[in-house]
């Protein structure tokens, strides 16, 4: 998955559909990219 799949709106990308995140479920570029990693590498697991 990449950053561009997820849904941004005004420079906030949602990934309340691939992490449980305390709090809003909108997050920054770079705690996405984060969130991302870790999703990512769970896959190749």
């Amino acid at each position: 998955m990449y950053l561009e799949d997820l849904t941004c709106i005004d420079d906030l990308y949602y990934v309340g559909d691939i992490a449980d995140v305390d709090g809003s479920a909108w997050v920054d570029r770079a705690t996405a990219e984060l969130i991302l990693l870790e999703f990512n590498e769970g896959i190749r697991d």
